[in-house]
């Protein structure tokens, strides 16, 4: 009888032991996953800001281009090809 007693008592400690380990797994698979929701919008804030900062180079090019003989014929393809994308854009909306 303590035999058993000893052997229901053990198995008793380990499934508290393993309780306690999934508690804990528990509580740092939720602090993870929040983790990972908060990398998950920093990444896609930084992908804004990238193409803000693509945007404004665009720009910047295009005004450089502007300013200087040399660079009037590069504009006016520039231009040309953002008329040609926003044409694009607008048939596609107007399906």
């Amino acid at each position: 009888m303590k035999q058993s007693d000893g052997l229901i008592s053990s198995i008793e400690e380990k499934v508290r032991a393993l309780i306690r380990r999934f508690q804990d797994l528990n509580v740092k698979y939720e602090l993870l996953n929040q983790e990972k929701t908060q990398l998950e919008k920093q990444v896609s804030e930084q992908e804004a800001i990238i193409k803000n900062l693509e945007s404004k180079i665009d720009t910047l090019k295009i005004v450089k281009a502007l300013e200087s003989n040399e660079g009037r014929n590069e504009a006016r393809l520039k231009i040309d090809e953002i008329l040609r994308e926003i044409d694009k854009c607008i048939r596609l909306l107007n399906r």
